[in-house]
């Protein structure tokens, strides 16, 4: 987990009291934001959950080949878009830092099988508001021609 920095954040939001996008970052300051690497951590282990709870959720030959077979087998319709293609594009996203893709995917899930990123979910959204509010405040700064 990342760091409060409430003290740092009052000073900057003191030096610049009219910027909407340091005043934003009142809402992360004082708490602990899950880091992009945690978050990526927290997603491998989180995977084979989120597999079987899609498997159940099929039931018939499905939970049994993942039972059986674990990841190995995949079962689906032809064209279909599974549950595992959708993780694994959230995964690969993640791998690129791109935390936006990765919440969309997971998006997609069936009820189901998104109750396992629950948590994860809430702390991917806080660390993507984080990360919008900080890029916001260093374009205001490069336009103000401060460092």
């Amino acid at each position: 987990r990342g760091l409060p920095f409430l003290i740092s954040h009052q000073k900057h939001a003191a030096s610049m009291p009219n910027d909407r996008n340091a005043q934003s970052l009142s809402d992360f300051a004082s708490k602990e934001v899950a880091t992009l690497t945690q978050l990526q951590t927290d997603f491998g282990r989180l995977e084979d959950r989120a597999l079987d709870a899609d498997a159940k959720a099929q039931g018939g030959s499905a939970s049994w080949f993942r039972a059986m077979l674990g990841s190995a087998v995949t079962v689906r319709r032809d064209g279909e878009i599974s549950a595992a293609d959708q993780i694994e594009t959230a995964s690969a996203a993640l791998a690129d830092r791109d935390l936006q893709t990765a919440i969309e995917a997971i998006e997609l899930l069936s009820p189901d099988v998104q109750v396992v990123f629950t948590d994860w979910m809430q702390d991917a959204r806080q660390r993507l508001a984080l990360e919008r509010a900080l890029e916001g405040l260093r374009l205001t700064m490069i336009a103000k021609g401060r460092q």
